[in-house]
């Protein structure tokens, strides 16, 4: 398991003194994914509007290393009045690992930006992303004491929602929720806690992909926002058996009374099986590794699954059933 934990990014923090100008907006973060997807990347960024006049457009220039990339002209289809907050999407750009790309704003509503608190920040493009197996994820909340602060979003390269979930109403309550998404596609997982101080005592996100934990959120450090960059894999099943162990189940195909013998495991062996898709469909069984064992699959419906076993030095054996009631 891979644990990502990620405040705010590069948040831009600074007081504007003095009376407030007219126009005026200010960057407070970079919000796109944090790694060059496919050798590009489209960048998406935090604007607060701290001028006194609505704003209804912007002109924000993109440099790459210190060369100026593009200048985007971008005209709000929802115009924001004064400390309201957008995150619009610029064009794509080509990026490879390590770029530093810088965001600078230049105008607002067609006039020079009056502010200079705020009119610049930069991001570099981190790599490698988390490398998720299965395009099928599972994704797990323990809320805390306030559940309505917590909530979550796989995002997409332009920073479009894909799927979400929360706030939650209940406390101290674990929610689970499947998620598909697209195979070998790029995307921002975030979680937000609109209090600003995470899981006070209690409470996690957690995301799995083929039984594997691969991202934690608990209740170490208090946060506003968490994110990791993912790409999403092909596999639609657990990978096939890695050297240790050896697992033999039986009779295939059957009504789903089966029996499991293991060779060279120690220990308890942990077994999981999963469908075709890579859900889990019966997880944390646990086996004696030094004789046979009787277990009941009958309440799965008909068709092929992939059986894991897991002993405790983490040797791992893979096998393949068919219900056929």
């Amino acid at each position: 398991m891979q644990r990502i934990i990620t405040l705010p990014i590069l948040v831009f923090a600074g007081m504007l003194s003095g009376h407030a100008q007219s126009y005026d907006a200010s960057l407070h973060a970079y919000m796109g994914i944090p790694f060059p997807c496919a050798g590009e990347v489209t960048p998406v960024v935090r604007i607060k509007n701290t001028g006194t006049v609505t704003m209804t457009g912007c002109v924000v220039d993109t440099w790459k290393n210190g060369v100026l990339v593009n200048s985007f002209d971008w005209q709000l289809s929802v115009p924001a009045v004064q400390n309201a907050i957008r995150m619009p999407a610029l064009p794509t750009i080509e990026v490879e690992e390590g770029d530093v790309l810088e965001f600078r704003i230049i105008s607002v509503n067609g006039m020079p930006d009056e502010g200079p608190i705020g009119n610049s920040i930069q991001a570099i493009m981190d790599g490698p992303p988390l490398m998720v197996p299965s395009p099928t994820v599972r994704v797990e909340v323990l809320t805390d004491a306030n559940p309505g602060e917590t909530t979550w979003a796989f995002h997409d390269a332009d920073h479009q929602v894909v799927v979400g979930g929360g706030p939650y109403s209940e406390a101290h309550t674990v929610y689970e929720t499947w998620v598909t998404l697209d195979p070998a596609t790029c995307y921002l997982f975030m979680m937000h806690d609109s209090g600003g101080d995470g899981f006070y005592g209690s409470g996690y996100v957690r995301f799995f992909s083929l039984g594997e934990e691969l991202f934690d959120v608990g209740t170490a450090v208090p946060f506003e926002v968490a994110n990791a960059g993912l790409l999403t894999g092909t596999s639609v099943a657990v990978p096939e058996q890695r050297a240790g162990i050896g697992a033999v189940v039986f009779p295939s195909p059957g009504a789903g009374l089966v029996t499991i013998r293991l060779e060279g495991a120690q220990g308890m062996v942990h077994m999981d099986v999963f469908d075709v898709s890579g859900r889990v469909v019966l997880a944390g069984k646990r086996l004696p590794a030094d004789a046979p064992s009787s277990v009941d699959l009958s309440s799965l419906e008909n068709g092929r699954y992939h059986v894991r076993f897991r002993d405790d030095k983490g040797r791992i054996a893979v096998q393949h059933v068919v219900i056929a009631h």
